[in-house]
């Protein structure tokens, strides 16, 4: 009978260490590896102090495998003061061994307040606001896919989803403003039309709606623009800048813009004639030109791009 007994007990000991097994071999943590993302931003953002890109210290991440489904949720890191930097900036993330991976990112200024980001980086764009708004300026760029197999770098370059419209008058044209007895410091913009949601993952872009942009201070320097593509800028005096979500490929909207002085009380001119269809492209400038404050409204629309290759749509109006 002790015989029997002991036998028994190791047959359950056995069957006992054989389940523990299974189990641990079941909850084994699979191996991962440190990817190490070095992040950066094109060289010229920094050539112009309107768009110098420097606001954006705020960047936010989410890890995606290579269908667009979600893995690891949004992440943000605050004070990224370096990715303007000849280095830009660096940062590692653990991921899982012979995984196949897309990482989203998105870098912004910490005090805009426009950008609601979702956790699977998609941003919704609140235009309410004012004109000439700097803080606005933003940055994404997404990786291509990428598989993880032993401690690796990735590189990543950060590009703006927007197209910058700016209005520029001729230098002339703002003095003899002055000399007939009014000046221009406040702009208004209006523009028809204008997507409102980005999906950081693929970089489509849906909504259409109306921008109403409200009076705020022109900006305070030269609009630069090389209008005859000799490599030489000509100057402008800066009326307005406004940012606003646009596809890849060119769109044209209906806009208006309104100039006015301090108080506000007096309008000093409204621009709308000769815009019912201007072109704009995702991280391309859209410069509205010309004499725009006094006599009869003369202008052309150049379509500068920030990075990629020239386009230009000209445009003259008379009131």
């Amino acid at each position: 009978m002790r015989k029997n007994l002991l036998q028994l007990m190791a047959v359950l000991f056995t069957a006992l260490s054989i389940t523990a097994c299974q189990q641990d071999t079941n909850n084994v943590t699979p191996e991962t590896n440190e990817v190490r993302f070095m992040i950066g931003t094109e060289n010229c953002l920094g050539t112009r102090a309107i768009s110098d890109g420097t606001g954006a210290t705020q960047l936010s991440w989410a890890v995606f495998n290579d269908q667009g489904e979600l893995i690891h949720k949004k992440a943000t890191k605050n004070d990224v003061t370096d990715l303007l930097t000849e280095n830009g900036h660096t940062m590692s993330i653990t991921l899982a061994k012979g995984q196949t991976y897309c990482v989203a990112f998105w870098a912004q200024n910490p005090e805009c307040e426009a950008y609601t980001i979702s956790d699977d980086m998609k941003v919704t764009i609140d235009y309410t606001g004012v004109n000439n708004d700097e803080l606005r300026d933003a940055f994404t760029a997404v990786t291509e896919p990428f598989t993880v197999d032993g401690d690796s770098a990735v590189s990543v370059i950060l590009r703006r989803p927007f197209a910058q419209v700016n209005v520029g008058a001729y230098p002339w044209d703002m003095q003899y403003a002055v000399e007939s007895g009014f000046s221009v410091s406040m702009s208004a913009a209006k523009v028809e039309g204008v997507a409102n949601v980005i999906n950081l993952f693929d970089g489509s872009v849906e909504g259409e709606v109306d921008v109403e942009y409200t009076f705020s201070a022109i900006p305070n320097e030269d609009l630069l623009v090389d209008v005859d593509e000799n490599g030489e800028f000509e100057v402008y005096e800066y009326l307005s800048m406004s940012y606003l979500l646009a596809d890849t490929t060119s769109s044209t909207h209906k806009m208006s813009f309104t100039f006015t002085n301090d108080s506000e009380a007096t309008l000093v001119s409204h621009l709308n004639s000769g815009l019912d269809f201007v072109p704009i492209q995702r991280n391309w400038r859209t410069n509205i030109l010309g004499q725009i404050l006094t006599g009869g409204i003369s202008f052309n629309i150049k379509v500068d791009p920030i990075y990629v290759d020239d386009h230009i749509h000209y445009v003259n109006a008379l009131p």
